[in-house]
């Protein structure tokens, strides 16, 4: 019998066919939809933290790209970084998570200004640590993510989920008989509050999620 699994947002095409081609049935759908914010653009400081893909896709909406030439920027996450470099913006370091970024900049001992373009929903940890060392931090909101909280009217063998805000947005309506499969700890510590039933990617992107889903399924069948 294939396991179900349900991804709580759209994957690409090549993302799906690393599933199907497994012998998966797939079943997706947006647990959370994204809403990009008009910001403030009078100031940006020399350096620039971006922390996920939306907040350089809201930039680009509004045609503000161009504000971060000539920078230093600081991003969290590979593909961020790469999305980034497809915009001609140049990346000075990209780290897996934000309190590996914030703890760098500390130890850097740089106490110049940043600006920090973010989501409405996001983890405390960059700007109290930032804060807290006195770097001023200006924290610009450019998307809000809105939660959509659809019922599944059955059960699935594994869930995916890549952020805390679809774990929330799931748990909201659904529960959980299989397993939790999650992008990375911030994600599976919000998963941890619905199952024990929780395996989470080596490396912070969809594919490593993916990966582990197959070779869970293949010790477990």
């Amino acid at each position: 019998m294939k396991a179900r699994i349900l991804s709580t947002k759209k994957l690409t095409l090549s993302q799906q066919e690393l599933l199907l081609n497994k012998g998966f049935s797939l079943v997706q759908a947006d647990f959370i939809k994204i809403d990009f914010m008009k910001i403030n653009a009078d100031k940006f400081y020399p350096n620039i933290i971006i922390t996920s893909k939306n907040g350089v896709l809201s930039l680009e909406k509004q045609q503000l790209l161009n504000r971060l030439e000539n920078k230093t920027v600081y991003c969290v996450g590979s593909k961020t970084e790469r999305l980034l470099a497809d915009k001609g913006i140049e990346v000075a370091q990209h780290f897996q998570n934000a309190k590996t970024l914030a703890d760098f900049i500390v130890s850097e001992k740089n106490t110049e200004a940043f600006t920090y373009i973010c989501g409405n929903i996001r983890r405390k940890e960059l700007p109290n640590i930032l804060k807290e060392n006195h770097i001023v931090l200006d924290e610009k909101i450019a998307y809000k993510t809105l939660f959509s909280p659809l019922k599944t009217n059955s059960d699935f063998d594994g869930v995916l989920f890549f952020s805390p805000s679809l774990v929330e947005s799931y748990f909201f309506n659904n529960q959980l008989s299989g397993a939790a499969f999650c992008i990375g700890e911030t994600t599976a510590k919000s998963a941890a509050q619905y199952t024990q039933n929780i395996i989470t990617a080596s490396q912070p992107t969809i594919e490593n999620v993916i990966v582990k889903v197959v070779k869970y399924f293949e010790t477990t069948s």
